[in-house]
């Protein structure tokens, strides 16, 4: 029998044996002789002289499946891939535990020191004679807790972006010339027929004028006027909007806004305008007669930054930390909805672990796909309990940036949408309120403003159910790898009961 079958069958055998043996009784893998002969280590010793876990410890199953998917995911070649310092955090692992005595263990056990607890998460600072991977190798071939690198995650940045080009205001005056006879959603709620007033009677800026290219076409794409006539949202339905911070006194999202800190990270530390425009798309104020409507204006926010900065990059980023983080606050709190746009390339078993255990305790987590028009998996996409949103323009067609593949759950308007900026901010040296942004970034809060404004009037619903619910109701796109198709809350509405 070939070594490399050896091992495999002996690890399995460990990593089944350990749920049920002392650490004592553990027979752990060892480097063969030279020709070829396995060979298995004195029983209980672990290896670079690491210390172990208390005696009687006990891997849990949810630490075996972890392991398992660690292994099927090949995360030790991953990590050859790519760059220290970069990519992940140099000399730190981090690790899921539910106190602090629980970190402080699992860190004396890789000879570690802790360096920060909050939240459910371990940061630990290996010692010089221990890389990030060999942990990591020790994690997955041993009776050890799972400790994984602390990825680096990026924006799912806009492909496009527009700051003070769009419309004068002299321009969106109502379009009179629309005017007319009918009942489109449009003419019902901002302009008019020639017999009835819209329905809104202070409309807001960037809805007056559908011929302009910063008009929220958004609300026409997805049925928004229909589902309106049942709810515009409701204030008990919070929606996680964890991304770069959320200006919680935007003049369109002012009093909505709730800031949770994540770990060490101040919430009021913009480094973008990223996520007050997501928040926007999805609760900024309607009929207020300034800038944009949200497709859930009712709903309130709950903004969770996470995000750092890098003074030699000149780029902000997060850490998996933040995102473990954010979604064990939104469980905590009982957040029914959480949007994700943000896309990395590492797999982590600890991050789709909690990503699960958020599904499991209600949270419908919206991920976007990504902006490299390909098939190509990026996480937290491609979780398997995430729900994942491709963009599609205005023609219905996927947008030409957006990725696609068999794990998109469905798509919804993610081009040239105009939403909220931070304006505490200075962008090429001025603030502004509103900005036009392209990107599965802006389609995930689209999809993830539709849930809020179903469960405002049905209630809270399981995520698997709300997915199947927009999935059902989808119109079609004549683009494939995009799922369902798009995103349609007046069909949503139209077929069930409200």
């Amino acid at each position: 029998m070939k070594r490399r079958k050896v091992l495999s069958l002996l690890m399995t055998a460990v990593l089944t044996f350990s749920s049920v043996a002392p650490q004592s009784s553990l027979v752990a893998l060892a480097e063969g002789d030279e020709d070829g002969t396995d060979a298995a280590v004195e029983a209980g010793a672990l290896p670079y002289g690491l210390a172990g876990m208390p005696e009687g410890y006990r891997l849990s199953n949810v630490q075996l499946e972890m392991k398992q998917a660690m292994k099927e995911h090949d995360v030790l070649a991953q990590l050859a891939d790519i760059t220290e310092g970069v990519d992940y955090a140099a000399g730190e692992v981090i690790a899921l535990a539910g106190s602090e005595e629980e970190a402080q263990q699992i860190a004396s056990a890789y000879n570690a020191t802790l360096t920060y607890y909050a939240q459910g998460v371990a940061e630990i600072a290996l010692p010089e004679d221990l890389t990030v991977a060999e942990a990591m190798e020790a994690a997955i071939n041993y009776d050890l807790p799972v400790v994984e690198a602390n990825y680096r995650t990026f924006l799912d940045e806009p492909v496009e972006e527009r700051i003070g080009e769009v419309s004068v205001a002299a321009s969106h005056s109502l379009a009179s010339d629309s005017r007319k006879d009918g009942d489109t959603g449009w003419m019902r709620w901002v302009g008019g027929t020639t017999t009835e007033p819209p329905i809104l009677d202070n409309a807001d800026f960037y809805l007056k004028n559908p011929g302009f290219d910063d008009y929220q076409w958004m609300h026409d794409a997805i049925g928004t006027w229909d589902a309106w006539s049942s709810t515009m949202g409701d204030p008990s339905i919070r929606v996680a909007v964890i991304d770069t911070g959320v200006q919680p006194d935007h003049p369109d999202l002012k009093g909505r806004v709730q800031q949770i800190k994540v770990g060490d990270i101040k919430p009021d530390t913009y480094y973008s305008s990223h996520g007050t425009h997501v928040a926007g798309i999805i609760a900024a104020e309607a009929n207020n007669g300034i800038g944009v409507a949200g497709v859930a204006p009712g709903v309130n926010i709950v903004s969770l930054n996470i995000f750092l900065w890098d003074d030699e990059k000149k780029d902000s980023y997060c850490q998996d930390d933040g995102e473990l983080r954010a979604l064990n606050i939104c469980i905590e709190e009982k957040i029914p909805i959480a949007n994700m746009s943000i896309r990395g390339d590492c797999y982590s078993a600890t991050v789709d672990k909690v990503m699960t255990e958020a599904v499991n305790a209600g949270v419908s987590v919206f991920v976007a796909m990504g902006n490299e028009n390909a098939n190509a998996r990026t996480y937290p996409a491609a979780y398997k309990d995430a729900i994942a949103v491709a963009s599609i323009n205005r023609k219905g067609e996927r947008s030409d940036f957006s990725n696609f593949g068999d794990w998109c759950a469905f798509a919804a308007p993610g081009t040239e949408i105009m939403s909220t900026y931070n304006n505490k901010l200075k962008e090429d040296g001025w603030a502004t309120d509103y900005g036009l942004m392209s990107g599965t970034s802006m389609a995930t809060p689209v999809a993830a403003g539709v849930a809020a404004l179903y469960m405002s009037k049905m209630g809270v619903v399981k995520p698997d159910e709300m997915e199947a619910l927009m999935q059902d109701t989808a119109s079609k796109s004549p683009s494939k790898g995009i799922g369902a198709g798009i995103v349609n809350v007046g069909t949503l509405f139209e077929n069930t009961e409200v």
